[in-house]
């Protein structure tokens, strides 16, 4: 902690910053009809860290009147050719039920990265179907793979076309919005 908060990042505002930005969008998007909140946990194993996150927003999420999202795909096929054909069809039925979920003035909070990270493809289209009905998209960014250098192509992909589709983007510290403003 102490090498970080010489390096200018200190992990307490940070947190308080994310936190605030997560309360201002919840109170002064009040005009929301409802609200709804995407979750995709990890599965990988040894990587409790990226779970916990996910699950304190959700928690966060539902105290404020998030209503989660049901997703029946996994996070990753695991590089197997059938489980990653069953996946993108189980990614493709879960956007097209929340599309005829969703109503205008709805908001849905996405959290990023979206995994799995090789159907983002599907995820962009998925984040444009519920914007014909007036929906509203916001992601949630804890981490961007591309910076931490794993997931390859498909997390530059996600990084730099999916996460650019969303309406709106709360980020951790000033230094992550900077970056994510000059990838534009």
């Amino acid at each position: 902690t102490e090498l970080l908060a010489q390096a200018g990042d200190d992990l307490a505002r940070a947190a308080g910053r994310l936190t605030g930005r997560f309360e201002q969008l919840v109170k002064r998007e009040r005009r929301f009809q409802r609200r709804f909140l995407l979750t995709v946990r990890s599965g990988a194993k040894g990587v409790p860290a990226m779970n916990k996150a996910r699950d304190d927003v959700r928690r966060f999420a539902a105290e404020n009147g998030y209503a989660p999202v049901k997703i029946t795909a996994g996070d990753s096929a695991r590089g197997v050719w059938w489980k990653q054909a069953l996946l993108t069809a189980r990614v493709l039925r879960d956007w097209t039920s929340l599309f005829f979920r969703l109503r205008y003035r709805d908001i849905l909070l996405v959290q990023y990265p979206y995994f799995p990270v090789k159907a983002a493809p599907i995820a962009r289209f998925g984040l444009h179907m519920p914007k014909w009905k007036g929906v509203e998209t916001a992601a949630l960014v804890h981490d961007l793979d591309s910076l931490r250098l794993i997931g390859g192509d498909a997390a530059k992909w996600s990084d730099q076309v999916l996460l650019p589709a969303f309406d709106r983007i709360i980020c951790h510290n000033a230094r992550m919005q900077a970056y994510l403003l000059g990838q534009g």
